[in-house]
């Protein structure tokens, strides 16, 4: 680590306990052992939802780990880029507005991959598009039909992956 990047290191961390800890304390009417609370829960729910959101896009079976073949001396994927984006993401409740609106868009996992500068508003509406034309490429599009089946679809395969007998798939 540079020393420059050590400072923004660390100046990310007093700027953090600043705006989080200590400004909080200045204008806040609770008392120190209700704010540690508050923030001990706050850390917990937002760490917990983005866990969950981040798992049940990745962490699934159908989610591609591809590797780099180096075999030649020259680093290379076997697929380009956007097809990566959608073997290695899956979508879930692509049908609900409310996750839509809950995860930020989040559930449409694939098209924020291939699309981080739109807002997430029109995920709905290029998300026919995009899986059209994944079908006309035969490049895999998985989605789950609803937040539960991702989530136990996650929890699968964390039980396979955690298994003796697993062989773990690397190459996509």
């Amino acid at each position: 680590m540079t020393t420059l990047e050590f400072g923004v290191f660390i100046g990310g961390k007093i700027l953090y306990t600043l705006y989080m800890l200590v400004v909080p304390s200045f204008f806040s009417h609770h008392n120190v052992s209700l704010r540690a609370i508050l923030y001990i829960v706050a850390q917990l729910v937002c760490g917990w939802t983005l866990a969950f959101l981040f798992q049940l896009a990745h962490v699934v079976p159908e989610a591609a780990f591809p590797v780099v073949d180096s075999s030649d001396g020259q680093p290379k994927l076997h697929h380009g880029w956007a097809a990566m984006q959608a073997r290695t993401t899956t979508n879930f409740s692509t049908n609900s507005m409310l996750w839509t609106h809950l995860s930020g868009g989040l559930n449409y996992q694939i098209e924020h991959h291939l699309f981080p500068s739109v807002c997430h508003l029109y995920y709905p509406c290029i998300h026919p598009i995009v899986k059209a034309t994944c079908k006309d490429f035969d490049v895999p599009y998985n989605s789950y039909p609803s937040f539960w089946t991702a989530l136990k679809a996650h929890f699968l395969h964390l039980k396979t992956v955690g298994s003796e007998n697993f062989e773990l798939r690397l190459s996509g």
